[in-house]
């Protein structure tokens, strides 16, 4: 469960190199951003002592995964290189079309359980 939090901090700690023109804000926000949303994903899934109990949990594991893209974007524009905001804009791009793939995807899922709760798409997946 610390797992992903160690590989987190270490991960930041890695490399203190910054180009010359960079936004320091944005280049510090960015990586943060990306860490917060990989945690809060977490917070909806189902274990024996749940995080959080939400009502549309699928749902907002789905809005939370789709906040990476402003990560992907930040990333792009903090280093003031045209070419870094081209790759970017690539990332964003295709995170974008995955995402429409795994929402249809989630909604016939949805369709066959008959709600939003991750424990009620559990309980289903347990009787096939």
């Amino acid at each position: 469960l610390l797992q992903p939090i160690a590989d987190g901090l270490k991960l930041f700690t890695k490399e203190p190199l910054r180009p010359l023109n960079a936004s320091p804000t944005l280049l510090i926000l960015s990586p943060i951003l990306a860490l917060t949303t990989a945690m809060l994903i977490w917070a909806p899934i189902p274990m024996p002592h749940p995080l959080s109990n939400l009502n549309l949990g699928l749902l907002s594991i789905l809005a939370i995964s789709s906040m990476a893209v402003n990560s992907i974007l930040w990333a792009g524009w903090a280093s003031n290189s045209k070419y870094a905001l081209i790759g970017s804009l690539r990332a964003v791009a295709q995170t974008i079309s995955y995402e429409v793939t795994l929402g249809i995807i989630l909604l016939s899922t949805l369709i066959l359980t008959g709600g939003f709760t991750m424990q009620l798409l559990t309980t289903t997946q347990k009787t096939m």
